[in-house]
């Protein structure tokens, strides 16, 4: 059996499309674990309606209490040989899990992968191929490295047995962003090997311009947090290789620190931490020239990265 996790709040302009193609699944052997985090809209009417319609639906109803409590509220009821999540705005396509769970079991993994689509790719191009990853630096690398694959919950299939593993409830509900890439990467390291398919069965949706990702706020702070975990607990055992993960760490802290500026909400102690990670990792670590460059103006002379920064990317 496989369970399906679905979090959900204030999602009621999506949810619907997002369940019927769920229980549309061509794997029937299925648990839908639908979370209603709060929402103060009409996700818990769905919610409900849903429910009524079929019985592999189980409702957990709760305070807003954010995503990764709602994913571990979900985790300590789930049952099953093997684990999905689904976010509430997307859709999947309906040989999803069935193909998900071909994969895994064909080829004796832990963690099945497919690709997905958005509005600005909407097609599967090419022949459909899989390949399957036991090193332990390519496990971990193709979670920047490769976007298809990417660092996402949603576009895979997850053994029971490595979630039991590690615990049943593994999400950090103190981080608010890169708490999917700090989840996955655990159970990718604990796996014994992935198998991914260049098809793609999820299909994502992105909202506006995605603005929010030019702006400053503290809870993106704990994106560092993540990262920082990622590096620490797995540079050893890899020898190193983990400049992508010091380039993407080094990236969000000066992109916090001029949206910062920009912004005017940096107070001391923020800036001083930030301020403090330009020197975390030595610039011979990190793999890319321009983050390299970057970090290198930031330590010399903080203002005038911003003055360069600003007329080229802050407007």
């Amino acid at each position: 059996m496989i369970t399906i996790i679905v979090p959900i709040f204030n999602s009621e302009n999506f949810l619907e499309k997002c369940l019927e193609s769920i229980l549309a699944q061509t794997y029937k052997d299925l648990k839908i674990i639908l979370v209603n985090d709060g929402s103060n809209d009409r996700s818990k009417d769905i919610c409900n309606a849903y429910a009524k319609i079929d019985s592999r639906i189980k409702l957990i109803h709760k305070n807003n209490e954010g995503v990764s409590a709602a994913r571990n509220d979900a985790l300590k009821v789930a049952k099953g040989e093997y684990v999905g999540f689904v976010d509430s705005d997307d859709w999947i396509d309906p040989k999803m899990y069935e193909n998900l769970y071909k994969l895994i079991r064909s080829t004796d993994s832990d963690i099945s992968v497919c690709g997905y689509k958005t509005r600005l790719n909407s097609s599967i191009n090419g022949k459909i191929d899989y390949f399957t990853i036991e090193d332990n630096k390519e496990k971990i690398n193709i979670l920047i490295k490769n976007n298809q694959v990417g660092g996402y919950l949603w576009n895979k299939l997850f053994s029971m047995d490595i979630i039991k593993k590690n615990g049943m409830s593994l999400f950090d509900e103190n981080i608010y962003f890169c708490e999917d890439l700090l989840y996955t990467s655990q159970l990718f390291m604990e796996s014994k090997s992935v198998s991914v398919t260049t098809a793609s069965y999820y299909n994502y949706i992105t909202h506006g311009n995605n603005s929010t990702s030019y702006t400053y706020s503290k809870s993106k702070l704990t994106a560092l947090l993540a990262l920082q975990q990622i590096i620490d607990k797995f540079q050893d055992s890899i020898n190193g290789g983990l400049e992508l993960y010091k380039d993407l760490f080094m990236h969000i802290n000066i992109s916090l620190l001029m949206n910062g500026m920009k912004q005017k909400k940096l107070d001391k102690k923020t800036t001083l931490y930030l301020k403090k990670n330009l020197f975390r990792y030595n610039l011979l670590d990190l793999k890319s020239y321009k983050i390299k460059l970057s970090c290198l103006i930031c330590r010399i002379n903080l203002r005038l990265h911003y003055i360069i920064w600003n007329n080229f990317y802050g407007k």
